[in-house]
């Protein structure tokens, strides 16, 4: 009986935790923000490259925050009226172990990134944030995109078929990062 006790309050964070309305905030496309990550061993700065829209979100519609933070890097992905956390995603790069090199110690270098998330209805506000040498993270590149700008490039269908080789449902329904949704 302790033991399931246990269980459930040691699982009431995990159930508990809110995500946001998928159709409220998003399309389902996909915009990819492209960008170079770049410094030195001691600085890292973000070169914005080109912002896309692909014509599928393949990821989860309900699991859009990450609770783990886990990466040296995330983006987060903010609505611009409520200023309300609509995504989140940890990752690692090449950048961060290029910058343990005796190269690093003399000359700057840049490595490509890729941020995909689901296409905002709204304009929203993406930051990049590295985490410190305490664990905090630290902003290092925030902009504000607005879905209906004329720069972002839509991406076309590709001419050929596809087939599916291994069908196990639908992209949506499935969890990310091994949490349940």
């Amino acid at each position: 009986m302790k033991l399931k006790i246990l269980f459930i309050l040691l699982s009431f964070p995990i159930l508990t935790f809110a995500q946001i309305d998928y159709n409220k905030y998003f399309k389902n496309k996909s915009l990819r923000f492209d960008f170079l990550l770049g410094g030195n061993n001691k600085e890292v700065k973000v070169y914005p490259e080109q912002i896309k829209q692909e014509p599928f979100w393949a990821g989860s519609k309900t699991n859009l925050i990450d609770p783990f933070n886990y990466g040296t890097y995330r983006f987060r992905v903010f609505d611009i009226k409520s200023d309300s956390l609509l995504f989140s995603k940890g990752f690692s790069t090449l950048f961060q172990e290029w910058q343990t090199t005796a190269e690093a110690k003399v000359t700057d270098k840049t490595f490509y990134q890729a941020a995909i998330f689901p296409f905002p209805n709204h304009k929203i506000r993406l930051e990049i944030e590295a985490r410190q040498w305490e664990g905090n993270f630290k902003t290092i590149y925030q902009t504000e995109i607005n879905p209906n700008n004329y720069f972002i490039l839509n991406e076309s269908n590709s001419p050929f078929e596809s087939v599916d080789i291994l069908k196990n449902g639908k992209p949506e329904k499935k969890s990310r990062s091994g949490y349940f949704g």
